[in-house]
C-alpha cells in the first residue's frame, strides 16, 4: 500500500508475539521484518529475537469442591473426595510426566477422636503420620510422580470418628 515511512514504522512497533502455549518452548523465536518501498527490488530488513521465559502455572484440581459424603457412627470410612477427584497441571509435557510435589489434606473443624486415615506410601510418595492439633488434623503428601499418582493417594485417604457419640 502506499503511505508515509513513519506510519509504516508505527505499524511494525505494533506488532507484538505471544505464545498460546501453557507450557511453551524456552526455544527464542526470531522475527524477521523486511520493508520494501516502492521499488520493490530494492529493501531494507532487520531480525528480532524474542526470549522466552516460561512461568509455573498452578495445577488445578477437578472435582475437588463441593463434595458432600456421610460417615455413620462405627460404620466405613468416609472419603474426603470425589472418586473422580484428579490434580491436573499445565505445565508438564504429558500425563505421565513426573516431577516433584507436596500436598496438604487438613481436616479444619474436627473434634476429640476424629481421624484422617491415610493409606501408605507409593509410587515415589511419602504419606507423613496425619498431626493431630484439634481442630486441625493435617495430613502432609510428599515426593517426585506423576499427577494422577498424587489424585490416587489422596483419594485414599478417608475420615473416620472413634467416638461413640460423634458430634
Amino acid at each position: 500500500g502506499t503511505g508515509t515511512a513513519a506510519n509504516l514504522a508505527t505499524l511494525i512497533k505494533g506488532i507484538t508475539y505471544k505464545s498460546g502455549s501453557d507450557n511453551p518452548s524456552t526455544t527464542a523465536r526470531t522475527v524477521s521484518i523486511i520493508v520494501k518501498d516502492a521499488d520493490v527490488a530494492c529493501a531494507g530488513s532487520g531480525n528480532t529475537t524474542i526470549s522466552i521465559t516460561g512461568t509455573n502455572d498452578c495445577p488445578t484440581l477437578s472435582n475437588a469442591s463441593n463434595f458432600a459424603t456421610s460417615y455413620t457412627e462405627n460404620g466405613a470410612n468416609a472419603s474426603v473426595v470425589n472418586s473422580t477427584f484428579a490434580i491436573v497441571d499445565a505445565d508438564l509435557a504429558t500425563a505421565s510426566t513426573t516431577q516433584a510435589w507436596t500436598a496438604t489434606v487438613q481436616l479444619t473443624n474436627g473434634v476429640s477422636l476424629d481421624s484422617l486415615l491415610v493409606p501408605t506410601s507409593a509410587n515415589g510418595f511419602t504419606v507423613a503420620t496425619p498431626v493431630y492439633a484439634y481442630p486441625n488434623v493435617t495430613v502432609t503428601i510428599s515426593g517426585t510422580g506423576t499427577a494422577a499418582n498424587l489424585a490416587t493417594l489422596i483419594k485414599g485417604i478417608t475420615y473416620k470418628s472413634g467416638s461413640d457419640n460423634p458430634s
